[in-house]
């Protein structure tokens, strides 16, 4: 990418941009401090940007489009956070952002993770959007509910969101006929049950002391 497309106003930056991987936590590490992106921006472990040093400032780029992504000012010290509170307002959940709420609300449960793993690794493409499901369905159906069904799932090779959401609907009404079963009372007491036992007169054991 050129450096004259890049830079916008002022002076011509004097180097080229380079490119800089973008950490799982959105963040950039550059000259041992570390500089927030946007909370979209990380998708996997090969998520580069553009970065720019120019009149004191940073400047991160879209390594595919070249649109500036943030700016930050250069920060003179070692080990630095250098945090924008915009970017954390960012409503486009990523990736990173969608695997720590559904594991969150089911507790980190082995099941629920096995099988984002293997859907992460069957359908890459589809990955994001299949969890943005997921997390839909957990708040209509429930924590315990949407395990039962990714085990279903599991056992059967399922890896679809659409499936999960089905298969759930189908446990939840199972459970709703089941707690609609009530043990029923007799309307009546059978005529044996209101029997007493016969009563001996006493005046017949006496006898037997005569």
């Amino acid at each position: 990418m050129s450096v004259a497309i890049l830079w916008r106003t002022g002076a011509p930056p004097k180097d080229e941009p380079k490119e800089y991987h973008v950490r799982k936590d959105n963040t950039v590490r550059y000259r041992t401090n570390y500089y927030s992106v946007p909370s979209s921006t990380y998708r996997n472990r090969n998520t580069v940007v553009w970065l720019l040093e120019n009149n004191g400032y940073i400047e991160l780029y879209d390594k595919e489009s070249g649109k500036l992504i943030c700016r930050h000012e250069l920060c003179p010290g070692k080990g630095k956070n250098v945090y924008d509170k915009r970017h954390h307002k960012d409503k486009t959940w990523s990736v990173n952002d969608l695997q720590v709420r559904i594991r969150k609300r089911t507790e980190d449960d082995p099941t629920v993770i096995l099988w984002l793993r293997n859907l992460e690794r069957e359908k890459p493409r589809y990955y994001r959007d299949n969890m943005k499901l997921l997390l839909h369905v957990i708040s209509e159906y429930g924590k315990e509910t949407v395990i039962a069904a990714l085990r279903t799932c599991l056992e059967k090779n399922i890896y679809n969101s659409l499936s999960v959401q089905e298969i759930s609907g189908s446990i939840h009404r199972s459970k709703d006929n089941m707690d609609g079963m009530t043990i029923q009372a007799p309307t009546s007491i059978p005529e044996t049950a209101d029997c007493h036992p016969e009563k001996t007169d006493i005046n017949q054991y006496n006898k037997f002391f005569e």
